[in-house]
């Protein structure tokens, strides 16, 4: 569907601003990945959480841990960190998208010249 909308745009108006973030959207690794994960999550494929701790005894003779959780998503070479941060970072990334889009939308909007027809 968003590709559509892409060789719409290429059609019709592909000398505008508009049609070049679009087409930047469409073809960057962000909205890829994030169609890739939509796609695996909305059929229903299960993921799975892995869980990995590590720790390190420093010369003084304290030992800090660390504890990483990560998302597996199968079907996908991706992993998610699993942390209170895991939505936020995708709702940004789409914040970026839009903004990007709706800035070239207002451009178009605002050089847009109707064609009068004749009378």
């Amino acid at each position: 569907m968003a590709e559509d909308n892409g060789t719409g745009f290429q059609k019709c108006v592909s000398e505008e601003s508009v049609t070049a973030q679009l087409t930047c959207v469409l073809n960057g690794s962000e909205f890829k990945n994030m169609k890739e994960i939509r796609n695996i999550l909305s059929h229903r494929l299960a993921s799975s959480r892995t869980l990995s701790s590590y720790g390190v005894r420093h010369a003084d003779g304290t030992y800090t841990s660390t504890t990483e959780e990560f998302l597996n998503i199968l079907g996908s070479e991706q992993r998610l960190s699993f942390d209170e941060e895991l939505l936020d970072r995708q709702l940004h990334i789409v914040n970026d998208l839009l903004i990007r889009l709706v800035a070239a939308s207002l451009e178009f909007l605002e050089n847009y010249q109707p064609v009068k027809p004749e009378a």
